[in-house]
């Protein structure tokens, strides 16, 4: 089944970058109306990545997107995993990690269909793989329950 990920982290930093990449410049250069487009753009150009999760018995697809067009496809199977982990983010939101023995790990924060968790949870005591719950995100569940 496929999820997609809404990267939480990726809006918070275009919100705090863009002014503080405004003052930097426009002190260096001037103020001006061609500058703040020029900012405004690259921010906008980078907000158009798409992140998804595919979740089969035996492996992970992770997908990252650029206007449809495929950048990174990275597959995962049970044996390059090291530890599934899940956490809290915000309030009430849900979040994992998939931390590899080799390479970066891949955060999945905020999926889009809360469901996802479940399945990779499943996923990962199906292939035994090593899962973590912290206890803010063990009192979701039981909210959620």
């Amino acid at each position: 089944m496929s999820y997609s990920i809404n990267p939480k982290r990726i809006r918070d930093t275009v919100t705090v970058l863009f002014p503080l990449l405004w003052l930097l410049l426009s002190s260096a250069f001037g103020a001006s109306v061609q500058l703040f487009l020029v900012i405004l753009l690259f921010l906008a150009m980078g907000s158009l990545f798409r992140f998804q999760i595919d979740i089969q018995d035996q492996r992970l697809i992770y997908t990252v997107t650029y206007l449809k067009k495929r950048v990174l496809n990275k597959e995962l199977v049970p044996e390059h995993i090291q530890t599934l982990k899940f956490f809290r983010t915000g309030w009430k939101k849900k979040a994992a990690a998939i931390k590899t023995y080799k390479g970066l790990n891949i955060p999945l924060v905020v999926m889009t269909e809360p469901e996802g968790y479940d399945e990779l949870l499943a996923f990962g005591r199906r292939n035994q793989i090593d899962v973590e719950k912290t206890k803010d995100y063990m009192l979701l569940e039981r909210m959620d329950s």
